[in-house]
């Protein structure tokens, strides 16, 4: 029995779906090697509420642009805390204020990538470029699909 949105019911206890391709002509996605890389950003700098809904993140989304590398393309997204009212009250375990600690990364990265800081405010150029150290690593949920990652801080791009 065929439904009108294509599902087949070939018996009472099963549903099957047919998709575009055949399930042994999937694709798999790049994944950089270690090293450091020069990124630019791909779409202009967006925020997203985190995960544990307390407050929202800067996010980041940097494309390896090589003049020569197969891992062109690959886009790594660097997620920057925004201060918050849970922040308040709050230090690090140097004794750093949280708000000032989110406003210290936000503002390093900020000017690794051209950009700039005046009173409260920040900007940072379109398409705006940086080196950064990019790792590649594995999850304990796939441990044979590995991820890549940038560790530690954005640098300056000396282009």
């Amino acid at each position: 029995m065929t439904e009108e949105n294509g599902n087949e019911y070939p018996n009472e206890n099963e549903v099957s779906f047919e998709m575009p391709k055949a399930f042994d002509e999937i694709e798999e996605g790049k994944c950089a090697d270690d090293g450091v890389y020069t990124l630019m950003l791909k779409t202009a700098p967006y925020t997203k509420q985190n995960n544990a809904k307390t407050g929202d993140n800067l996010l980041l989304d940097l494309m390896i642009t090589e003049d020569v590398d197969e891992n062109n393309g690959i886009v790594l997204t660097q997620y920057l805390p925004f201060p918050n009212s849970s922040d308040v009250g709050k230090t690090t375990r140097n004794g750093q204020p949280m708000i000032d600690w989110k406003m210290q990364n936000i503002k390093e990265n900020v000017e690794k990538l051209g950009g700039t800081i005046e009173g409260k405010k920040f900007s940072i150029p379109e398409f705006a470029m940086c080196r950064a150290k990019v790792v590649r690593l594995f999850s304990e949920e796939s441990p044979d699909k590995p991820y890549n990652r940038i560790e530690g801080g954005l640098m300056m791009y000396e282009g």
